[in-house]
């Protein structure tokens, strides 16, 4: 579920899910 909000947030905040 989180991994959508960090979609929605700023190219800079697209970090590797992975992570």
């Amino acid at each position: 579920m989180a991994e959508n909000l960090l979609d929605i947030g700023p190219p800079s905040s697209k970090r590797p899910k992975l992570n």
